[in-house]
């Protein structure tokens, strides 16, 4: 009776598990597809949005750079308005004082970029000399093939000054994000604590509770301890690259200092482009190639000592980026927000890491081999 039972019910039971396994394939399609569609949403706000949702997250990186400062001022007794206002102030002071003494240097070499530019090229002759002369050659053929009685018509394009573009169109708007990049780091500073205890509060119970405010306040810690070291990092590689340069007899040293910890933020591209403003500079100021490719070089050696020796044992293994994702992250930030988008591309990759290793732990490793099997041995 079993024997002739066993048939119908594989039978009845081969169209079930086939819809069930149907079912299941539906449910990993639709979540696909929301994943995705989530995913650009996302993509989409960010770029809508990057008018506000860049300014406040210079801000609140900004916040995180001062908050150790802010945190001793209050252990000291001192309100946290009090010394946030004061700190805010005064970084607002020194970089207005730093514009104000490289705007001059640095409004001489945009004016005259394209007479050095033009320089840099003539240099170059030698090296361009066969090109050149193919491309003569090719001239000459194209105007073989064309009639004598052609006649031409001359379209002239009039560009409108870049200068009155960013008089017009460019100055207004960073006016308005850097009041509101101040006004939000005072009031990120003075709230700072109350942030973390708001996150606590979705909590079900104390213990949850006390928990969400753990790891919040581990985050944001962790977060301003890694974002003060590359600010640290950054700011003596400027110095040294300024000394360096000034050593050198080379033409506004601090300027390109300033400019090379800058860009230092943007890791590989960042350097590649101080690399190459260095080159050009160097190849006007100086008479010899040699000469001129010499700070070049000289900062490379010093970005290479930077990069692969004192950044990696200065902010650890743990939090260190593998280089094809921090390239990848310059290059979708920069599309998305521009140019502050790629200074704080690497910022954002380590945050998002840092965040993510604290709300999704890892699992302790096992101490041995013989530990790791057995599991397997149950």
């Amino acid at each position: 009776m079993n024997a002739q039972d066993s048939p119908e019910q594989e039978s009845i039971q081969a169209p079930k598990m086939s819809s069930e396994s149907r079912s299941h394939r539906q449910f990993k399609i639709l979540a696909t597809c929301a994943v995705i569609l989530t995913a650009l949403a996302i993509i989409a706000a960010l770029y809508l949005g990057r008018t506000i949702l860049l300014p406040f997250t210079l801000a609140w990186m900004s916040s995180l750079l001062l908050s150790p400062l802010v945190r001793w001022t209050s252990q000291k007794g001192i309100p946290n308005p009090i010394s946030a206002g004061f700190l805010v102030l005064f970084a607002v002071s020194m970089l207005f004082l730093a514009v104000r003494l490289l705007a001059e240097p640095a409004s001489e070499w945009v004016e005259s970029w394209p007479q050095k530019t033009a320089e840099v090229q003539e240099k170059l002759n030698m090296v361009q000399k066969p090109l050149v002369d193919l491309r003569k050659a090719g001239d000459e053929v194209v105007k073989l093939g064309k009639s004598n009685d052609e006649s031409h018509v001359t379209v002239s394009v009039k560009q409108e000054s870049w200068l009155k573009s960013i008089v017009t169109d460019d100055i207004p708007t960073l006016s308005g994000q850097a009041l509101m990049i101040i006004v939000l780091t005072f009031f990120l500073l003075s709230s700072r604590g109350s942030i973390a205890r708001h996150i606590g509060q979705f909590g079900r119970d104390f213990s949850g509770r006390r928990h969400l405010m753990g790891i919040a306040t581990q985050v944001r810690r962790q977060i301003s301890t890694y974002l003060n070291t590359i600010a640290l990092v950054n700011l003596a590689l400027a110095i040294v690259t300024s000394l360096v340069l000034w050593a050198l007899n080379f033409p506004n040293p601090f300027l390109w200092g300033c400019l090379a910890g800058l860009l230092n933020f943007a890791p590989y591209v960042g350097p590649l482009i101080t690399v190459s403003l260095l080159s050009i500079v160097g190849l006007v100021s100086y008479d010899t190639l040699w000469a001129g490719l010499l700070a070049p070089a000289a900062f490379m050696g010093i970005t290479m000592l930077e990069g692969q020796l004192i950044t990696p044992s200065v902010v650890g293994q743990r939090l260190k980026l593998s280089p094809i994702s921090v390239f990848l992250a310059v290059i979708f930030w920069t599309w998305i927000w521009g140019v502050g988008g790629a200074l704080m591309a690497a910022p954002i990759l380590a945050c998002l890491k840092i965040f993510h290793e604290n709300l999704f732990p890892a699992p302790p490793r096992a101490e041995s081999k013989e530990e790791a099997l057995r599991p397997l041995a149950l």
